[in-house]
């Protein structure tokens, strides 16, 4: 830690002989019609080809030398590029407004409506919004979570499900930051919807390599989700209906504040009052009511030139509930979260945020006298600070110290009891340089260190990559990470399921330890086709060691940390593989190709004989296709094909007749089934198919959506399992799926 601060006090006493030999210009970046500040512009220098990217907040500085002339870029995937030129003598504060292209380009392309070369990251997926808004997906709700499973390097969970396995890593192993507090379970209605409201959502993408040293904490990715910060021109009213829920939103300036802004943004299912008209009403019937709801909120207020003070906050749970005759089944789960920030800029060069954060997830399970009631409560203060130090050289540092609070039951009876409650510091801190060595090279390095009191764990994460641009279409970047996570998650269930474990490190339980190295190239060609459209095509390979992973044997037996080794098992695992994606972007037409080939293996000394074996949602090969084209002005035509290799299984090798020989066994055959996963489920393939109608009415503009999922009803596996009783694999399936949605704003 002291290092920590000696280098960062030292890097700062050189940011300030810097100034005094160069201007510094300044600012933030808006959309022009909403106000909303914009991350990840690419502002360049024109003259001296350097550049900068806008930060979350949309604020910039680059320091220049004095001239009589500079021209400043700006460019941003959907929106137009815009240039200005300015005479620079002292610090100047330029702020910038962008305006968006439609969905499809003009008849004029803009440069740079594609990655730029400058913004290129590898493992590293933007999505942008507007763009995959006529994509279809099933529920008729734009889903990031769904989107991101089309991504080369990410694959899903059981169909229909949210979880993402990132580059090897198990659902678990994914970091889920909304405007900087942590959500710790995404799913409603057990994984099939995620917590995500489309209204809400500025942007969103996904860190799977090269990953900042501010972030840490998950082994295989960071999913970073921005709110709206709400319209500051005028109030919008948003909403929808879909097959299962409603939703609305509301954003606006602020009364108090002419430059402030709101935001609020809810959603609530319809299916207990369907389900309840569904079921008869004699109380000798089962009975299941199911609800679930999300409410998201973010406001911001200028305190002054240079502070501006934010609050955003996510609340949402589910309910779930089944009777029949003899029991009563009760599950509620949900997350609590809000984020107070005060965001300041000391100097042109200087830009810091002031974060407190609450976060919690909480469920209960009630059945009969079995019940559990797990919980994790976080309380954490945080503080960054980014300056330009000099024309080419950039400084990041923070700290942070969370104060985590667990409540762990695997079992709890009228007769027994089996939990325990741990509060635990954490403490870390990370610093971070990024130095353009020349206009064509540019390192970034960065080392994150961090503490965890239970064990008494004090971890280094080092953190490197080189982006090198080797002509102006074609750009080369390498990356090394070291990442450590001291949560695990603890399921015994193949399904995305709210009823898991979330337990801290300790002596025997360690923190998982992850070491990944990638290279990526992106290349831009120019219009190949002569046919007006961006194309930009990227090729990544990876290799990931990971140790320390945690497996229930086969079911908890205490969850006293002393009684550990007696229901967990400890592997190591790994994973490497190829990525390649292209996309292109027309007048009509965007179009968007993705394969990846990857090796997915884990180790336990008491599975599978200790060999290695592959883990069930791994998938060796999986192609996507996703396009969509403006038929005419007011409707338009989405689909996406998906063909995945078959998931790993376990089959029978061969069976045993008892033939009377044990008197009360409950089975007359005994199955010996073969080594673990080493089959392969039937190829996985599905044709999803949008049609999207957006038309003027009262005022407002509204958006019908008619999505088809799995046209031709291939019968992929919702999930599988061998009825030892019958003796033979049965397969639930989801085959056509219809759905239809509407959406407005006002």
């Amino acid at each position: 830690m002291r290092r920590l601060f000696c280098t960062a006090t030292l890097l700062l006493a050189i940011s300030g002989l810097a100034t005094a030999q160069y201007a510094t210009v300044y600012g933030y970046v808006r959309d022009s019609v909403s106000g909303e500040r914009l991350e990840n512009v690419v502002v360049r220098v024109r003259q001296t080809k350097s550049f900068t990217l806008t930060n979350s907040f949309g604020y910039y500085a680059l320091k220049i030398a004095p001239a009589d002339l500079v021209v400043l870029d700006f460019s941003l995937l959907s929106y137009h590029s815009a240039s200005h030129s300015l005479s620079l003598r002292d610090d100047t504060r330029l702020d910038v407004a962008l305006s968006t292209t439609s969905i499809f380009l003009d008849e004029i392309v803009v440069e740079g409506q594609l990655q730029p070369p400058q913004s290129f990251s590898v493992g590293k997926i933007s999505l942008p919004l507007q763009q995959f808004e006529l994509l279809p997906i099933a529920g008729a709700e734009m889903d990031i979570t769904k989107l991101l499973q089309t991504a080369p390097g990410v694959l899903g969970g059981n169909e229909l499900t949210t979880g993402i396995h990132v580059r090897g890593g198990s659902f678990d192993q994914n970091l889920y930051y909304v405007d900087g507090f942590p959500i710790y379970n995404i799913n409603h209605l057990f994984g099939y919807f995620s917590v995500f409201q489309e209204e809400a959502l500025h942007s969103a993408e996904v860190l799977k390599s090269c990953i900042p040293a501010q972030f840490g904490g998950r082994l295989s990715s960071v999913v970073n989700v921005s709110l709206k910060e709400g319209n500051r021109e005028r109030y919008v009213v948003s909403g929808g209906v879909s097959v299962i829920s409603a939703r609305a939103a509301v954003e606006g300036p602020l009364p108090i504040s002419e430059e402030g802004s709101f935001l609020v943004a809810a959603r609530r299912t319809y299916l207990d009052p369907i389900l309840s008209l569904a079921q008869p009403a004699s109380q000798e019937t089962d009975l299941t009511t199911f609800s679930f709801y999300d409410i998201t909120a973010k406001a911001n207020v200028p305190l002054s030139s240079s502070n501006r003070l934010f609050v955003s906050g996510y609340f949402g749970g589910d309910n779930f509930e089944l009777k029949d005759q003899t029991n009563v089944l009760t599950n509620t789960w949900g997350n609590a979260a809000f984020a107070l920030r005060l965001n300041s800029f000391w100097s042109p060069s200087v830009f810091s945020n002031a974060t407190f954060v609450y976060s919690s997830y909480r469920e209960s399970l009630f059945e009969n006298a079995l019940f559990r009631r797990p919980a994790i409560i976080d309380n954490s203060l945080k503080f960054d600070i980014q300056s330009t130090l000099s024309p080419n050289v950039y400084f990041f540092g923070g700290a942070a110290a969370t104060y985590h609070q667990f409540r762990v039951f695997s079992d709890h009876r009228s007769q027994s009891r089996n939990s325990a409650n741990f509060n635990i510091w954490e403490a870390a801190a990370f610093v971070a340089l990024e130095w353009d060595i020349s206009p064509t090279l540019r390192l970034s390095s960065g080392s994150r260190a961090t503490y965890f009191a239970s064990g008494s764990y004090l971890q280094v994460e080092p953190r490197l990559s080189l982006l090198s641009h080797l002509s102006p279409l074609v750009s080369l970047r390498a990356s090394y990470d070291r990442i450590y996570q001291f949560i695990h998650s603890l399921s015994s269930f193949s399904l995305t399921s709210p009823a898991e474990l979330l337990y801290p490190s300790n002596a025997f339980l360690k923190p998982q330890i992850g070491d990944q190295v990638a290279l990526g190239v992106s290349v831009t060609p120019p219009d190949p086709f002569g046919i007006s459209a961006h194309t930009n095509l990227t090729l990544e390979v990876y290799y990931k060691d990971m140790r320390n992973l945690p497996q229930i044997r086969h079911r908890f037996e205490s969850v006293e940390p002393a009684e550990l080794p007696n229901s967990i098992l400890i592997g190591t695992g790994k994973s490497y593989g190829i990525e390649i994606s292209a996309e292109s972007k027309g007048k009509t037409l965007h179009l968007l190709m993705n394969y990846a080939w990857s090796k997915t293996t884990r180790t336990f000394a008491e599975r599978n004989r200790g060999e290695p074996f592959p883990p069930t949602f791994h998938r060796d090969h999986v192609f996507n296709v996703m396009f969509s084209t403006e038929i005419m002005e007011s409707l338009s035509l989405g689909a996406t094909f998906v063909l995945a290799s078959g998931q790993p299984t376990t089959l029978p090798e061969g069976e045993m007749s008892f033939n009377g020989l044990f008197e009360n066994a409950r089975y007359s055959q005994m199955v010996d089934f073969g080594d673990l996963n080493s089959e392969r489920l039937p190829l996985y393939n599905r044709l999803d198919v949008g049609v999207t109608h957006t038309f003027d009415m009262m005022g407002g503009k509204w958006k019908l959506q008619l999505n088809v999922y799995n046209i031709y009803g291939y019968p992929n596996p919702l999930f599988n399992y061998f009825d030892v009783q019958f003796g033979k694999f049965e397969q639930l399936s989801i085959g056509l799926l219809p759905t239809l949605g509407l959406s407005f704003s006002y």
